[in-house]
């Protein structure tokens, strides 16, 4: 877990995606410290780990945190905010502020069809493709009443080669549709690829604003 920042707005855990560590949200992270809010990254097992092993270890980081009162904020990438869902389908978090998902497929990845289809053996071995598909078991709600205010981040720019598989209105990985969440508070899109779109400064001012009023527009 790393730890950086004051929490005059609060703490926010950042949850990186599949394949990723917590190097890849070092730059969310500073954008944030800079903002007032105290960052913290979760250490996950998102290349070998299930999603309930992440889940797992990320309650363990939020319990070992220490609070100062203050709201408790999630935000994560790709598979990162699958985790988050995950977490709050299973846990009543006290002091609960707000979530961002960015570039996450709540609706699942048609790249990750693709590659069950042909490639079954990462299956066995990469654990996180099973939640990745579109068809894998859905998510339940949040535990916590009332439900908490979730902000969703899509991509559009699909310049990286895996998009030639999906729709033009896609990162490049996950396509916007896929994106989209049930009960989702605020949406927007943004002209990013989905390896930096999570790195841009323009992304954690959303993050920032949807954090502090629950909206990513005035």
């Amino acid at each position: 877990m790393s730890d950086s920042g004051s929490s005059g707005r609060g703490t926010v855990v950042l949850v990186h995606g599949y394949f990723k560590g917590a190097s890849d949200m070092v730059l969310l992270g500073g954008f944030l410290a800079d903002f007032g809010y105290r960052a913290v990254t979760a250490y996950l097992p998102a290349t070998f780990g299930s999603l309930g092993e992440c889940r797992d270890v990320l309650a363990e980081t939020i319990d070992a945190l220490e609070r100062d009162g203050g709201p408790l904020h999630l935000v994560g990438h790709s598979f990162g905010g699958l985790v988050i869902r995950s977490y709050l389908a299973e846990h009543e978090v006290t002091g609960l502020g707000r979530c961002v998902l960015i570039g996450t497929p709540n609706r699942g990845s048609r790249l990750t069809d693709l590659g069950r289809r042909f490639f079954p053996p990462a299956f066995r071995l990469l654990k996180p493709l099973d939640s990745l598909t579109t068809d894998a078991p859905p998510i339940p709600p949040p535990r916590n009443i009332p439900l908490p205010e979730i902000g969703i981040i899509a991509g559009n720019q699909n310049r990286l080669i895996s998009g030639i598989f999906l729709s033009r209105e896609s990162d490049g990985r996950v396509e916007v549709e896929s994106a989209k969440l049930e009960g989702m508070t605020d949406f927007i899109v943004l002209p990013f690829i989905h390896t930096r779109i999570h790195k841009r400064r323009e992304t954690a001012e959303l993050v920032d604003r949807f954090l502090m009023t629950g909206r990513f527009g005035d």
